[in-house]
């Protein structure tokens, strides 16, 4: 790039306080600036030199490392969990390949129960298809006791036998008036 003309060449601003930058094995600290003070403007030159700068340091010198982290458990000193994911997680994003049954969102370390009407593994079960109605657990999808269709059922074992029950009173009531109309009147 060119510096003539009406160009303004940027300049690095300050650098940043020191910080730790976690990485496994590797113990430094970290700081950074901006071409910005002032920024390249009109064609001018691009600041020279490195934007970032880093120390050796002790810090995070006792932090766990994620590659060493137990299934289940994630980030530096594997603080954070992801037991719902399936296989173990990513041990530094804390994501997954996929979630447990009765859970969802794998890039998020399947942290998220299934909703209503669903279930399974990353929650793609229908509850509705399969049931007709809410499924009792998240899990394995179980239909409650009583389904939509066993509603139908006990509503026919019930009424059939009212219906029959009144059948037999109205044929039973039938003979009586047939009866009577045969006695004869004295």
């Amino acid at each position: 790039m060119g510096g003539g003309g009406d160009g303004v060449a940027g300049h690095w601003g300050q650098w940043s306080e020191w910080v730790c930058h976690y990485q496994c094995y590797i113990h430094t600290e970290k700081r950074v600036r901006f071409c910005d003070d002032p920024a390249p403007a009109n064609d001018g030159a691009e600041c020279v030199g490195n934007s970032e700068d880093f120390k050796n340091s002790t810090c995070g010198q006792n932090l766990v490392c994620p590659l060493e982290c137990p299934v289940g458990l994630w980030d530096f000193n594997c603080d954070k969990t992801c037991l719902t994911c399936s296989p173990d997680c990513d041990k530094f994003s804390g994501s997954c390949e996929s979630c447990v049954a009765g859970y969802k969102f794998p890039e998020s370390g399947c942290d998220t129960e299934c909703g209503v009407n669903t279930f399974g593994p990353n929650c793609e079960g229908d509850c509705l298809q399969k049931c007709e109605t809410d499924c009792v657990d998240r899990v394995e999808g179980t239909c409650p006791i009583v389904s939509n269709n066993m509603k139908y059922l006990l509503l026919i074992f019930l009424v059939v036998p009212v219906v029959g029950v009144i059948l037999l009173l109205l044929r039973k009531k039938k003979e009586l008036i047939v009866e009577e109309a045969l006695v004869p009147f004295e």
